[in-house]
């Protein structure tokens, strides 16, 4: 979804602040908003250990922190979700197989190599340009989600 969405991202996002009236430069807030709502849901029905909770604070703080102190347009904000999405797919099924230790691991390499594949591609399409600073927030991104999957969700022991 993340590739073919490469040629179109730049006039949605275009279209949606022109549709929202510019309020796109606040994704920031909404996501920590967001992520913080989510947190306290997970922790309110899963109620984990102390150091997990402690392990989804750092993990918030890290949020928080790409999202206010690297400069990123709107379009690169949301690099944190979607390679979160894919990093939570791609940890699911490689649990069906590997230890979760493995799994979590490998999920971040790939996430990351996919996140390069991307900017590779960017790179060679003509309204788009490659970017080390995406390349290293898709990898970010891919941790986090992990890190937080890891604290958060029960093994995946199997399919159904």
């Amino acid at each position: 979804m993340i590739y073919l969405t490469l040629p179109a991202a730049p006039l949605v996002w275009r279209g949606f602040l022109a549709a929202t009236g510019g309020a796109g430069r606040h994704l920031a807030a909404f996501s920590v908003a967001a992520f913080a709502l989510i947190a306290v849901a997970v922790v309110g029905r899963l109620r984990p250990p102390a150091g997990r909770v402690l392990g989804l604070i750092g993990v918030a703080f890290a949020y928080v922190a790409a999202l206010t102190l690297i400069p990123l347009t709107a379009g690169e904000r949301t690099h944190l979700l979607s390679y979160g999405v894919l990093a939570w797919l791609v940890l699911r099924a490689l649990e069906l197989d590997l230890d979760r230790g493995v799994s979590a691991v490998a999920a971040v390499v790939l996430v990351a190599a996919l996140g390069l594949g991307d900017e590779l591609i960017q790179g060679a399409l003509p309204n788009r340009v490659f970017e080390w600073k995406d390349v290293l927030l898709n990898g970010l991104s891919g941790v986090l989600a992990t890190t937080a999957l890891m604290l958060t969700v029960p093994r995946n022991r199997g399919a159904p």
